[in-house]
């Protein structure tokens, strides 16, 4: 799994992170399990799928990070 992101004050620079800090309430950390678990059955089941965002699946607040689930192959 590789991780990216780009800064509150930067959206031009794409950066590699090395880790990630989630500060969430429980119900926003089952709303996050899922989406991860409801991306996971489509990877596996819809060989087109390609990414998904979190704010398609839930609403999200204003200033709320955006996670994209992106499908990439075995390694």
């Amino acid at each position: 799994m590789k991780c990216y992101g780009y800064s509150a004050d930067n959206q031009e620079d794409l950066k590699e992170l090395s880790e990630i800090g989630i500060l969430a309430t429980p119900k926003m950390l089952r709303s996050l399990a899922s989406f991860i678990n409801k991306c996971a059955d489509e990877i596996e089941n819809e060989p087109d799928w390609d990414h998904e965002h979190l704010c398609d699946f839930i609403k999200l607040n204003e200033g709320s990070v955006d996670i994209i689930i992106n499908k990439i192959t075995e390694e």
